[in-house]
Order: structure tokens, then C-alpha cells, then sequence
């Protein structure tokens, strides 16, 4: 029987996001525009902080060991960039008629070209008995591409049926300053502190979700104050759970199918599908502050844009959690079976 205290260890970001939501609704002034904590400086440096520890705690030595399996790097990025778009697509196409709020239907396109994540993808790989450095590299690849596909796409889809104010260049100026510098210099830190990050690799990771949790709350407080739910209709947040929830079925089925087609061992199908049907809520987050948040009165509703993210996030942590027991009693046993023969 499982315990309180494992239960909450489990499932303690999935409550911290409903906490943080929660709190934006009761408290919303502090981290609005106008208030002691909604300056957009204090939401910069946070996300400033989180890619400097991204970047401090990632290795590059094993990066460069997981080069070679070409196969493996293909059906993953197939997966992120390619699968999940054509799917939001489709979804998009099919429930025109439940999904209408503009808000909401970009946030779906952003979600669909988003990267996987790096810790959770990694993590989730290892339990499994997965290729754990292959997981790595794709999901550093990811990362970095999505860096470079995530503000053209919303910038040359999205802008203007949203009604954002920001050009293209305002998008991938941000983006640099805030995800690619703190990256770099996180790298270049990693000489001196590697080893430090390493003894405190669990504390990192715990600043960092305190952080993005952060950020959620900074992102539904002006919402709140703005009265902007007010805007959507109930049946309209139940179609954007149903979307995340469907998408993620999807995505995940069809990741599967891309290792199978592409013949890969147990171990590196595992990847595909971990890696695959994973969207990262770390940078996405922080990257829709950048490509979204824009001052003025045309600037898109953020809080509805991230809707979908978090839906798909919540998610995809509860069926990870179903998934990663039952893949890794699915690879012994075809590796068994392998021996044997």
C-alpha cells in the first residue's frame, strides 16, 4: 500500500501547479502588472535562473557518446517536430466546433511544436531501462531546435490571429537573451561548478520547479485581475482537456509505432516513445513569456494560451507514471526472449 508521504512525493509538482493556480485566483494582485512581485524583470530573471541551471546541470560528454545512433535520433525528432504538429492539426480540424477560442487554439499549435523535456524524458528513461543517453541527446537536439522553430512558427501562425503586437525579431531577441545566454554561460560555469551541481543536482531540480511554479502563478494573476475567464465558457476549458488528454494518447501511440518502424532495440523504442510523446512545460513556459507576453492592450491572454500546456502536462505525468513500470517489465522480457534465441 502506498503511503501518504510517497503519494504526495509522487505527485507534489502535480498539486503545486493546482496550488499555484488556486493561489493566483485568491491573491492575484501581487504578480500582476502593477504589483510588488508582476514587474517583468522579477519574471525575467527567473527564467534567466532557470536555463543558467539547465545549462549548469547538463553533460556534455555523454551528449557526444549518443552522436552515432542515427536511427534512434530520427524517429525522436520525427516524434517532437513533426507527429505532434500534424496531430494538433488534425485535432483542430476535427473539434472546430468544441474548440473555438482563439486563445485556446493557439495554444494548442504552441504546444504541438514544443520540445521534450530534458530532465523528466532522461529520468523517465532510466526507470524504464531505456537508452538513457540517447534520451539525453534528443532531448537536448530538441531544445535547441525548438529554440530556433518554436518562435517562427508562432510568429508566422499565430501573431496574427492573436492579435499579438511583437515582430519576429522582438521574439528571437528574447529568446537569446533569456534561454540561450543563461544556457551558455551555464555551460561555462559547469568548469568550476560541475561537480557542486552534481552533490546538489536534487536541490537544482527543486529550485527550478519552485520557480516555474512561480511563473504559473505569475501568469494566471493578470488573468485573474483582468476578469479574462470570465471570457471562456466551461464546455470550452472541457474541450481543451479532452484535446490534451486525446493528443497525448496519440502522440504517445504513435511514438511507439515510429521505433517499431524504424526497428529499434527495446531499449531505444523506449526513448522514442518517453522522448516523443513528452512536451516541455520547463521551457515552454518561460518561452511563452518571451514569444507571448508583450506589454499593451493587444497582446494576447496568456493564461488561456497555456492552458493546453498544462492540461498536457498534468497529464503526461500521471500516464508516465502507469507507463514506466510496465515498459520496463516489457523490455526484460524481449530481451529474454532475445538471449534465448
Amino acid at each position: 500500500m502506498v503511503s501518504l508521504k510517497d503519494s504526495f512525493h509522487k505527485n507534489g509538482f502535480v498539486l503545486g501547479v493546482a496550488t499555484a493556480v488556486a493561489a493566483a485566483w485568491i491573491w492575484p494582485e501581487p504578480a500582476a502588472a502593477e504589483g510588488v512581485i508582476g514587474g517583468k524583470w522579477i519574471r525575467s530573471l527567473a527564467v534567466f535562473v532557470i536555463f543558467f541551471f539547465q545549462g549548469l546541470s547538463l553533460s556534455s560528454q555523454a551528449l557526444y557518446r549518443g552522436l552515432i545512433d542515427f536511427r534512434l535520433h530520427i524517429s525522436s525528432q520525427l516524434a517532437i517536430f513533426v507527429l505532434a504538429p500534424i496531430l494538433v492539426l488534425l485535432l483542430l480540424a476535427l473539434g472546430s466546433s468544441f474548440l473555438t477560442d482563439p486563445y485556446l487554439r493557439a495554444g494548442f499549435i504552441y504546444l504541438g511544436v514544443l520540445p521534450t523535456t530534458v530532465a523528466s524524458a532522461t529520468a523517465l528513461t532510466s526507470l524504464a531501462g531505456g537508452n538513457v543517453t540517447g534520451a539525453l541527446f534528443n532531448a537536448t537536439l530538441a531544445n535547441v531546435a525548438g529554440v530556433l522553430i518554436v518562435p517562427v512558427v508562432v510568429f508566422t501562425f499565430l501573431t496574427e490571429n492573436i492579435g499579438g503586437s511583437l515582430s519576429l525579431g522582438q521574439g528571437l531577441g528574447g529568446v537569446v537573451q533569456l534561454i540561450l545566454v543563461p544556457l551558455f554561460l551555464g555551460q561555462i560555469a559547469r568548469h568550476w561548478l560541475g561537480d557542486w551541481a552534481l552533490r546538489h543536482r536534487v536541490a537544482l531540480r527543486r529550485a527550478t520547479g519552485g520557480i516555474i511554479l512561480f511563473l504559473i502563478y505569475a501568469a494566471f494573476c493578470q488573468s485573474f485581475v483582468e476578469a479574462v475567464w470570465s471570457q471562456v465558457e466551461g464546455a470550452e476549458l472541457a474541450a481543451a482537456l479532452s484535446g490534451a488528454a486525446l493528443l497525448l494518447l496519440l502522440l504517445t501511440y504513435g511514438s511507439w509505432l515510429l521505433g517499431k518502424a524504424f526497428r529499434l532495440p527495446p531499449a531505444s523504442q523506449i526513448t522514442v516513445l518517453l522522448c516523443g510523446s513528452q512536451k516541455t512545460l520547463v521551457a515552454g513556459l518561460p518561452m511563452a513569456f518571451s514569444l507571448f507576453a508583450a506589454s499593451g492592450p493587444g497582446s494576447p491572454s496568456l493564461s488561456l494560451i497555456l492552458i493546453p500546456l498544462l492540461c498536457y502536462h498534468l497529464l503526461q505525468l500521471l500516464l508516465a507514471g502507469w507507463l514506466v513500470p510496465r515498459l520496463e517489465l516489457w523490455r526484460r522480457e524481449m530481451e529474454k526472449g532475445t538471449s534465448r534465441a
